[in-house]
């Protein structure tokens, strides 16, 4: 019997969770794909490094219901978060916040899982001068199936315990919470504390001038951490609460028993809304419902799902994430919707249905809004690792990726991005100069596709014929044909050395004392102004060769060069901008600013091009043309065989299917339903449409639903997959043949 099944987090995500806390010092997360870039989630400072081997990129939580990725360690790999000094203070502070801990309460916490349970010291995280898990300062590691906890200052421990952890590999809140204020430190594991309170002197952390090392320790002995590391962060309230609080973020709430289903189906959707074969990237998946708002609903509330209203459910409210779980006779529960509840609209009038409709959408809605930020030039790079380091540029990532092995390289790339660009549109760039597909499947994982990926799969997933065809709607038309291909790309030049001027200011910026001014610049060509250019290898500015400081905007009187400190943080150097950072070290005097910033210039030239044409479908349908701009595809030959690939699936037209599978009595056919997703391989055999079963065809699109009568319909838009015979495939089983693929002539 068919069950189906709708929760929600409505506690909070957990990232706004970590990061929360009102004194918090740094928050990092690991699930960097490519980048070795940790950056923290908050203030921009105390930014990390990864270093290191032996680790598994992209590893997706299964409790954070919004998703996270994480990174699985060998022991061999750390992130590095430089000494911060005496920190830095907000508004409000009584003190300042340093990642020593120092002067007051503190907090470390995050989200791992591991199974290595051994006697060596294994470092999750510390500061401690030297880098020694004995030095001044904290840290806190396993050892022995225990989580420890250590404080030491001027030679004097404050605190050294150990208390057992689950090594059972799954996933867990932890936190060391340290109050000398309260004269206790203590251990939590999710929402519990691991013993009892640990008594602890009355006596403060001080500043130690160690870094910030997650994951080994920094002198090299004892062990490194051997598991899955998704979050962590430092605070310096102390809070006991934190584990806690995070551990309510993982907290699903079922609302299965309000759906009003003979209202509105529920009803989920994903992928390519169409076969248009250039389409490189899908819109969001979207899910609706209708929910129950009169007091027959679970909680015998009026307005019990409207915000706001004084009956409302608490927490629920737009952002929540939102998950589809379907169960088929197998027994086996399968995900059809993973994403995040966008829109909430009440029926007005109590004389109506009260009913509340609820729209939720995908991580691609997300990307649609985050921008890209600073992303520095690539050289010789190939596609799938140009979305990677896209991806990491996200504010928040998708639940999971599954990124195939692609086929362009680009010589230069993120030359040209401006910082403000969305990560969709730079993504579908991106598939774009592959000749490749991004779309999610319906458990909220992002697909990438290479352009050789659908040719190579010659194994269906599944034969549909119309005895299982609730519908099918078929059509064929000219309009479907794409035969001539106009490309073009963009030849690049990179400078031989790094001295030329990429941005300069047109004027002097005034600095107050001691104060930390951020001036972005965007590159330009010193002998064509309007002319944008990219950059690499960026100098660091030199004093009076690149910056000067003065008493005057003008320029003159003291000259106060030497109080000004200049640096490009590497998070901030752009392929077409930069950001400068600037102190002005003097105490009293205020003073005017003015900097240039020299690297390798990448010169974009005018675009060139060309076109590739299928002859044999033009003399049958006439020139059907169509304009494609590569912005990083350099070569021509790259070019061309994108292209090309693009007219085996469009030369002549195509019998383009819109189906749908209503669940009847064949268990089996309810099955296939829940199963298929995606990018799968289909073959359709209908005999009014000419469909025989032997062409490939991928699911391009999906939508199921589920009405009163529990009936599940599925409904998909399928795609061609073009012909072996255009191509030829070193190495791969019905691509290279002499005879078959490879023919003379």
């Amino acid at each position: 019997m068919l069950t189906h099944r709708i929760d929600i987090a409505r506690f909070g995500r957990f990232r706004d969770a970590l990061i929360a806390d009102p004194y918090v010092v740094g928050a990092w997360s690991f699930g960097q794909l490519i980048d070795t870039n940790v950056r923290s989630l908050v203030f921009d400072r105390n930014h990390g490094t990864w270093s290191g081997t032996g680790i598994t990129r992209g590893v997706p939580s299964t409790t954070i219901p919004e998703g996270e990725l994480g990174a699985t360690l060998s022991g061999s790999a750390k992130v590095l978060v430089p000494h911060d000094g005496s920190g830095f203070v907000m508004p409000g502070d009584s003190g300042g916040r340093t990642l020593s801990l120092a002067f007051g309460d503190g907090d470390v916490f995050g989200l791992l899982s591991t199974t290595q349970n051994d006697a060596t010291m294994r470092c999750l995280g510390h500061k401690q001068q030297g880098g020694s898990p004995t030095g001044n300062g904290w840290r806190v590691s396993f050892q022995n199936g225990q989580l420890q906890a250590y404080a030491k200052v001027g030679g004097v421990v404050l605190c050294d315990f150990a208390r057992n952890w689950p090594m059972d590999g799954l996933e867990h809140v932890w936190q060391w919470f340290f109050s000398p204020s309260l004269g206790v430190s203590r251990l939590f594991c999710d929402s519990q504390q691991l013993g009892a309170d640990q008594s602890i002197a009355a006596t403060e952390l001080d500043i130690n001038g160690g870094d910030l090392c997650f994951f080994q320790f920094g002198d090299g002995s004892g062990g490194g951490f051997v598991g899955t590391p998704w979050l962590a962060a430092v605070a310096r309230e102390g809070n006991p609460g934190i584990a806690a609080a995070l551990d309510l973020c993982r907290v699903r709430t079922a609302i299965t028993p309000d759906i009003r289903t003979e209202s509105e189906p529920v009803q989920a959707r994903h992928g390519f809304n169409d076969d248009e074969p250039l389409q490189t990237i899908a819109p969001p998946g979207s899910l609706t419902c209708a929910l129950d708002n009169s007091n027959l609903n679970e909680a015998q509330k009026q307005g019990y799902y409207t915000p706001g209203h004084v009956n409302a459910s608490s927490g629920f409210q737009e952002r929540n994430p939102i998950r589809w779980l379907i169960t088929g006779d197998d027994g086996v529960e399968r995900t059809r919707f993973r994403g995040f509840i966008e829109k909430i609209k009440p029926v007005a009038g109590l004389a109506r249905d009260q009913l509340v409709s609820v729209t939720a959408e995908t991580w691609l809605t997300q990307a649609m809004r985050m921008p890209i930020r600073q992303l520095p030039v690539k050289t010789n790079l190939r596609s799938d690792d140009a979305i990677r380091y896209v991806i990491d540029q996200a504010e928040r990532p998708p639940s999971a990726v599954d990124i195939a092995i692609c086929v362009s390289v680009f010589p230069v790339v993120f030359d040209d991005i401006d910082p403000e660009t969305p990560i969709y549109q730079v993504l579908s760039n991106l598939a774009l100069n592959e000749g490749g597909r991004i779309y999610e499947r319906a458990d909220g994982t992002l697909v990438v596709e290479s352009r050789y990926q659908r040719l190579i799969n010659t194994t269906p997933d599944a034969f549909w014929d119309e005895f299982e065809l609730e519908d099918l709607e078929a059509s064929r038309g000219i309009d479907s044909v794409l035969n001539v291909i106009r490309w073009s790309i963009y030849p690049r030049r990179i400078g031989n050395t790094a001295d030329a001027v990429l941005a300069s200011m047109p004027a002097r910026v005034r600095i107050a004392p001691n104060e930390v001014l951020t001036i972005e610049l965007n590159y330009r060509d010193e002998d064509q102004e309007q002319a944008t250019i990219g950059g690499t290898d960026l100098v660091t500015p030199v004093a009076t060769t690149d910056y000067t400081m003065t008493a005057n905007e003008d320029g003159s009187g003291i000259n106060l060069t030497a109080f000004a400190v200049v640096t490009l943080p590497a998070k901030d150097q752009g392929g077409a901008s930069v950001k400068v950072r600037v102190v002005n070290t003097h105490s009293d005097l205020p003073a005017y600013f003015q900097t240039q910033v020299r690297g390798r210039q990448i010169t974009k030239f005018d675009q060139i091009g060309d076109e590739e044409r299928d002859d044999a479908s033009v003399r049958a349908y006439d020139a059907r043309p169509r304009p494609i701009t590569f912005d990083y595809v350099t070569r021509v030959n790259e070019a061309r065989a994108i292209t090309r690939n693009l007219l085996a699936l469009i030369g002549t037209p195509f019998m383009a299917p819109k189906l749908a599978i209503r669940r009847g009595v064949d268990p089996d056919l309810e099955l296939d339903i829940l199963k298929r997703d995606c990018g799968e391989m289909v073959m359709l055999r209908e005999f009014m449409t000419g469909l025989d079963g032997s062409q490939r065809t991928f699911i391009n699109g999906a939508q199921v639903s589920v009405g009163d009568d529990t009936r599940l319909v599925g409904e998909y838009t399928v795609t061609r997959a073009g012909s072996a015979r255009n191509f030829w495939l070193a190495g791969v089983s019905g691509y290279s043949e002499a005879g078959l693929t490879t023919v003379a002539g």
